[in-house]
């Protein structure tokens, strides 16, 4: 830098490449091994993984040793692979496969803040991002959010590169077909990756948006979409014809189903401003300052930058798209936050350039940097303690948030007086990854007693004969399948049950001649119900405490 203008880190780009992913592996990997796989999904597609890998169902998807017409394959053939050397998906391998998706949108975010302004941005860009607390937190589970998350900023940041070649003239470095191409193939990716057709609309009406903006919507020709979408349909070829050959016209009969009810969902814009507040939510603190960024934007854009346009058209087309969707989760809008956090950076390096009005003392930085984590811990506890409704405000505790609240009100203080910006960006940044780590070491065994279905899973698979068929009377959870490394049979009524405990189609009789031992987990009331009809004979194995310490019961054919 020039003049009175400094730079944050005097590092080279490969000091914030390696910064960056120490700063995941600090931040990311030690969570891996803490976590149960909870919840529908998570176990859900772990099994879909293990069946590529152990069944071979590589191409038409299958779960509990049926056609899933849920998610493409992408991530799930990926998460086999990961899975080879070591022989079975485990819950560990299915957690770092979107792990080191998080990290690869962190370098992406790198690598295009470093395109549309600096390394220093870029780098500052990839730090906000790893302590946004939505991106962080879906980055350690086994889903899909953050994997498509990865080839949307992946699309983006090519169209992107391709567009700033096509403005450099006879100067280009790499010619922007090269580009084009790349961002073609990796929407393909995408669409086999989640969401299918939704990423062609959320990349497609970004880079026309924009275009638009620019007033450069002849440009887009020179993305050769005629070429691109054959290169985009390449992945989804690569796809469903092997699938076709394999099973058929019934799986994608399956596949359009599947895609028809989706395509068909009603629009859902009374709930229009869920994401406009959901970002504010997610992505605190670093949030707080989006609407300073947005006006700072506003009051400029009569300047035309390309920049600051093409992170605000991304991050608006993708708000307002999934914004009149229906379905209101608030990790669909993860694909927004790697722009969110270079319109951060941006902002956030202006102030951080500016020289300090004041040097700090060795005691304030010392203060300072002291504060920072035993804050993050604090306030961990207290988010904790309210998400569990556990928290108990004993006098340590309520001092402990006194002399908390002292010390960031007189650090705020100073920091501001000062004009010390650079400051307050490490001090924000120790905060956040203390908060963050501190919360998931509350948070993990916790959920490891209140929302793992692993140690009823595995002791219901100690108390069944090894190969014996068994069921689930209507309470079938995905966890029950991938825990006991079985395919149990859904049934949801007691006609099922009959059958199912006859070993075929039931003459209705409780009298049929009985298969070999088969066995049923069902609840305890049902257990009762069942019992008091007398119709099916039942025979109670064990008594079981299932996920919220429900009482469950496992019964038999035979005695």
């Amino acid at each position: 830098m020039t003049g009175n203008r400094r730079r944050f880190i005097r590092g080279s780009n490969r000091s914030y490449v390696l910064l960056t992913i120490a700063i995941w592996a600090v931040l990311y990997l030690p969570n891996l091994w803490w976590r149960d796989l909870t919840g529908t999904d998570e176990p859900k597609y772990a099994q879909v993984a293990r069946e590529v890998l152990l069944d071979g169902h590589w191409f038409a998807l299958h779960h509990n040793g049926d056609p899933y017409y849920g998610e493409p394959p992408l991530y799930f053939w990926l998460e086999a692979l990961l899975s080879l050397p070591y022989g079975d998906v485990t819950p560990f391998i299915a957690m770092l496969t979107a792990c080191l998706f998080g990290l690869g949108t962190m370098l992406l975010t790198y690598s295009l803040g470093k395109r549309l302004f600096d390394a220093d941005t870029g780098f500052l860009g990839a730090a906000i991002l790893a302590t946004l607390p939505q991106f962080h937190n879906f980055s350690c589970t086994a889903r899909l959010n953050v994997p498509f998350t990865f080839f949307i900023t992946a699309a983006l940041t090519a169209f992107y590169f391709g567009y700033s070649e096509v403005n450099v003239g006879a100067t280009r470095r790499v010619a922007p077909t090269s580009y084009f191409s790349w961002g073609w193939v990796l929407l393909g990716l995408a669409a086999i990756t989640e969401k299918g057709p939704i990423a062609f609309i959320l990349v497609g009406a970004t880079v026309l948006v924009f275009l638009w903006r620019r007033g450069e919507l002849r440009l887009f020709l020179e993305t050769r979409p005629v070429l691109g979408l054959f290169l985009s349909a390449v992945p989804v070829t690569l796809w469903l014809l092997p699938a076709y050959l394999t099973v058929g016209r019934s799986y994608m009969e399956g596949l359009f189903g599947q895609f028809n009810s989706q395509v068909t969902t009603p629009l859902g814009v009374d709930k229009f401003l869920f994401y406009f507040s959901a970002i504010f939510v997610d992505g605190s603190p670093w949030s707080i300052l989006l609407p300073f960024a947005f006006y700072a934007y506003w009051k400029e854009r009569g300047a035309g930058v390309p920049q600051r346009d093409f992170l605000w058209t991304w991050l608006f087309v993708i708000l307002i798209t999934f914004s009149i969707i229906l379905q209101k989760f608030s990790r669909y809008i993860l694909p927004l936050y790697p722009a969110v956090a270079l319109i951060l950076a941006h902002f956030c390096g202006g102030y951080i350039r500016r020289p300090a009005l004041r040097e700090w003392t060795s005691i304030k930085g010392a203060l300072c940097w002291g504060l920072a984590p035993f804050l993050g811990l604090l306030f961990a506890w207290i988010f904790f303690g309210l998400h569990t409704h556990k928290l108990v405000l004993s006098y340590l505790i309520i001092g402990a948030m006194g002399v908390g609240l002292l010390g960031l009100s007189f650090v705020v203080r100073q920091i501001f007086r000062d004009k010390q910006w650079e400051v307050l960006f490490v001090f924000t940044f120790l905060v956040t990854s203390s908060f963050q780590m501190s919360y998931n070491r509350f948070l993990f065994p916790w959920e490891k007693e209140n929302r793992s279905e692993r140690a009823y899973c595995e002791e219901l698979k100690g108390l069944m004969e090894p190969g014996a068929p068994w069921a689930v009377y209507r309470i079938f959870r995905p966890a029950q399948v991938y825990y006991t490394k079985s395919h149990p049979k859904a049934i949801s009524s007691e006609e099922e049950l009959v059958s199912f405990w006859a070993g075929g189609p039931p003459e209705a009789d409780a009298t049929v001649s009985l298969p070999g031992k088969v066995y049923c987990l069902m609840a305890e009331a049902d257990y009762n119900g069942l019992t008091s009809t007398g119709r099916v004979p039942l025979f109670k194995v064990a008594e079981l405490q299932g996920l919220h310490k429900a009482r469950l019961v496992l019964v038999s054919n035979l005695p």
